[in-house]
């Protein structure tokens, strides 16, 4: 039966590895394209993660430059409203 089969197929053989060989090829590409943009795609999101920290770290600074210089003057710093008062 096998014997039969390979007979059959042995003018095919050639073009059946080359297609083989091709579609593992376009497989491997496309595997190493999505990886690829995976990774680029996931350092995007750190990037923009990293400059909205950036922007909250400087965001505290100044609000807690706003209470020290408050605090310096005399006054009393009230979280509630988010103003000094007492200067």
């Amino acid at each position: 039966m096998t014997a039969a089969l390979l007979q059959l197929l042995r003018p095919y053989l050639f073009q059946i590895a080359l297609y083989g060989a091709i579609t593992v090829a376009a497989g491997a590409g496309f595997g190493a394209l999505k990886l690829h943009y995976t990774h680029v795609g996931y350092q995007q999101a750190l990037e923009d993660i990293a400059a909205d920290n950036k922007e909250a770290i400087d965001a505290a600074d100044q609000a807690r430059e706003r209470v020290r210089n408050c605090r310096a003057s005399g006054g009393v710093w009230d979280a509630a409203n988010g103003v000094c008062s007492g200067r």
